[in-house]
């Protein structure tokens, strides 16, 4: 609930209402509410159903909350769901975002290191390279492989991580089988380590 709102102890019902009316002042004094579901493919069919109830606030022609689902792609499968087509056929944008290309990871990487206050050159073009065959060009596992990248870089005091330092990481990354790596935990003996 906003902040401000009493809640504790309260029925679904009241709560309901408690919400509208927050809905409708924010609405009176010219502003936008925006939920933000992360992970949403954890919410439950009953969570789900209650977002749409959600959704039918409106003043007017006016919807009174925008809200943002954001999900892996299970949450595709799920808003599919027969039982679901009423809270679908609501979402009036979707998109799903593909994994990065070479050339978008390597920008990727630098972007996040500049913005971070760090030297954006800091891994080596090979290095990024080998992180994104192995992420497949996903940013989450891209973070991770890179993340891990930097610790064992700084206990290397290394002044650039380079795809030697990768390789390792991949390999001690996948050799639990926990990391979802591509490529480079599938053939780690034939991956050149040339920066």
């Amino acid at each position: 609930m906003p902040s401000g709102l009493e809640h504790d102890s309260r029925d679904d019902a009241t709560l309901y209402q408690l919400f509208v009316g927050f809905l409708m002042r924010e609405y009176a004094a010219g502003r936008r509410v925006v939920l933000v579901v992360d992970e949403a493919q954890n919410l439950s069919e009953a969570m789900l159903e209650q977002l749409r109830v959600l959704s039918n606030v409106n003043a007017g022609q006016h919807v009174l909350l925008q809200t943002f689902m954001v999900g892996q792609p299970e949450l595709v499968d799920t808003l599919r769901l027969p039982q679901l087509r009423q809270f679908a056929q609501r979402i009036n944008v979707d998109y799903h975002l593909r994994p990065l290309n070479l050339e978008d990871s390597i920008a990727y990487v630098r972007h996040r290191l500049a913005v971070a206050g760090g030297n954006a050159e800091l891994f080596s073009v090979g290095a990024i390279a080998l992180v994104h065959e192995a992420s497949a060009g996903v940013p989450r596992l891209l973070n991770q492989l890179c993340d891990t990248a930097l610790v064992y870089g700084f206990a290397d005091q290394q002044p650039e991580i380079d795809a030697g330092l990768v390789h390792q990481v991949i390999a001690e990354r996948t050799a639990g089988g926990v990391f979802p790596a591509r490529g480079p935990g599938v053939s780690l003996p034939a991956i050149a380590t040339s920066a």
